[in-house]
């Protein structure tokens, strides 16, 4: 048996090899997913686990396999997979463009004629050409770009929508037959290789090579059980003899102290045209002396709105305008609506997104939550979003203490609260600030529900299922036109959120390429009928006494507050011992 490696940059893929790698009884096939580093850092652990071949896709199989001696398989990209994803964004009506290297570009613009698609194709020759052709392509009013994975990451850096050319059944087939032939070519390589890491390994000193970037490129055993990485190539002394190593091409030793370590290096330089400095080390005394209230998310997708409504359309270019401001915003809608997408939609334009959004949930902060919040060294040095959520639920006593907070918040920051009522009417009831209210709604966003946007499911629906075929590996690539006209007759009580959800229920039953209108109507007949039930059964059964029902709703708003009784009595309007007195009647 053949041991092969399938190292997936999406997990999409994962899906597909494990579908088809049982027709394989030469190749015992593993799956992991990892992407370009990620990617790297797993195969690069597959040859101390023994591996023949690795088989891996575009960009990520590029980089393994210069840094690897196991040999690469690459999945090439097919005409199917093209004819696959040009299908599916026919629907689509924003702007595409397709940029890649060569091999993907070559046989598309054929392709595109051939499906009467107006596709502007782009052709590169290095990844770091994507950058400069996206922010072209943006300028111009393209949304959505197809490429691979490395295109689409750039691409939804920027706030446009990727869509991953994925491979299918006959690109995995072709790989697992090119990793046979393969392996046949390597075997007696694979040997002698595998005798020299064997002999580096059994070495009694510390081996490291390393590369021009001041990288470990291999190491043997005794390095990974003895040395500490971070504090070694910190050292000045250690990066002075690397330096004079690879530049110089010098052979030298140094005795230095890292930690509690005392050791001496000897370096020499090895290689042709990739040269290596090779470290061994000798030691002369080698010894070794639940969700919270308040969380930071970094990484922040910077997802496009989707949607041809009239909101959607202006909230774009108001979001544009956010870019030069940091004032504050409050987003408003029911339960579902897309407000956490749309605050990081604005953090991302605001300040990138691999700046912090620091999240107050404020149903459960405290003072002393609130007295912390700006200690943390994460915001000392850089620009953050502070995202206010659930602000409706915070208690009346913090609010003063918000306040007082907020306005600490250096001019570097913004602040986004998010609420799932109207604000004026908690103010009307004297349950809510009106002074914390102004500081936080200089600018409001209103967020219609689904049922007042239909016109925006066409869009949504289409980003689902894209998003679906690319994770999940699913075959669904569109929906028939009266299967999407029939989702528009229900009202979606529960927004995008449901909406989302439906179509991955809708995907996963499907046996076709489309969504059929059969099985919209199958579900959403099943949704009509919760809902009745639903509408059937009171909150608060309207029988007995009013005092009766008091108890009732006491009850109902302990339940909630999880018999918290400070908690109930403040959402009550009443003080804590009128509760008391009530609920010992």
């Amino acid at each position: 048996m053949i041991k092969t490696l399938v190292i997936a940059p999406y997990p999409g893929m994962v899906e597909l090899m494990k579908k088809y790698r049982l027709e394989q009884s030469d190749l015992d096939i593993d799956i992991e997913v990892g992407d370009l580093e990620k990617g790297l850092e797993i195969a690069k652990r597959s040859e101390e686990l023994g591996y023949d071949v690795i088989i891996s896709r575009g960009g990520t199989a590029s980089l393994i396999q210069q840094h690897i001696s196991i040999p690469v398989v690459h999945i090439d990209v097919t005409g199917y997979d093209m004819i696959r994803v040009l299908t599916l964004i026919k629907g689509m009506e924003d702007k595409a463009a397709l940029v890649g290297f060569p091999n993907i570009c070559q046989g598309a613009a054929t392709l595109c004629s051939i499906l009467d698609l107006h596709i502007k194709t782009i052709s590169i020759n290095s990844g770091s050409e994507v950058k400069e052709h996206l922010l072209q392509l943006k300028s111009e009013g393209y949304s959505v770009i197809i490429g691979d994975v490395v295109t689409v990451q750039a691409a939804e850096q920027i706030g446009m929508q990727g869509i991953l050319i994925t491979s299918g059944k006959e690109s995995i087939m072709e790989a697992f037959e090119e990793a046979k032939r393969i392996y046949a070519l390597f075997s007696s390589i694979r040997k002698e290789s595998n005798l020299l890491l064997q002999t580096l390994h059994q070495l009694p000193y510390p081996i490291a090579l390393i590369n021009h970037d001041y990288k470990i490129q291999e190491c043997n055993d005794r390095f990974k059980r003895e040395i500490e990485v971070d504090p070694l190539l910190q050292d000045t002394s250690i990066s002075g003899l690397l330096k004079r190593i690879l530049q110089e091409g010098v052979s030298d030793s140094i005795t230095t102290k890292i930690g509690n370590k005392i050791i001496t290096v000897h370096g020499f330089l090895v290689g042709d045209t990739d040269n290596f400095a090779v470290l061994v080390f000798q030691r002369s005394h080698f010894g070794s002396n639940s969700e919270e209230a308040i969380s930071v998310k970094t990484n922040i997708p910077h997802t496009p709105l989707v949607g041809s409504s009239e909101f959607v359309q202006s909230t774009k270019k108001s979001i544009h305008s956010l870019t030069t401001s940091n004032r504050p915003v409050l987003i408003i809608g029911e339960p579902g609506t897309g407000k956490e997408t749309l605050t990081e939609t604005i953090h991302a334009e605001r300040y990138g997104s691999n700046s912090p959004m620091v999240i107050a949930n404020c149903d459960q902060v405290t003072e002393h939550d609130l007295d912390n919040l700006l200690e943390s060294s994460t915001l000392q040095e850089t620009t953050f979003t502070l995202v206010l959520k659930n602000i409706h639920l915070i208690r009346p006593t913090l609010q003063q203490h918000l306040l007082t907070t907020i306005k600490r918040i250096p001019t570097k920051a913004s602040i986004i609260s998010i609420s799932e009522i109207r604000m004026e009417d908690q103010i009307e009831k004297k349950q809510f600030s009106h002074d914390l209210y102004y500081q936080l709604a200089e600018l409001t966003i209103r967020i219609p529900p689904l049922k007042n946007r239909k016109g925006d499911i066409d869009a949504l629906v289409q980003s689902f299922i894209t998003e679906l075929h690319t994770t999940f590996g699913k075959e669904t690539v569109g929906i028939r036109s009266d299967a999407l006209e029939k989702l528009k007759t229900y009202d979606w009580p529960g927004n995008i959120n449901q909406l989302r959800q439906a179509i991955g229920e809708l995907t996963f039953h499907s046996q076709g390429i489309f969504i059929e209108v059969t099985e919209v109507e199958r579900l959403l007949s099943e949704y009509q009928r919760d809902d009745d039930v639903k509408k059937e059964e009171p909150v608060i059964p309207l029988h007995g006494t009013l005092e009766d029902m008091e108890q009732l709703i006491i009850q109902k708003v302990l339940d909630q507050e999880g018999n918290n009784q400070s908690k109930a009595a403040e959402r009550l309007g009443i003080n804590r011992s009128t509760l008391w007195r009530k609920l010992n009647k």
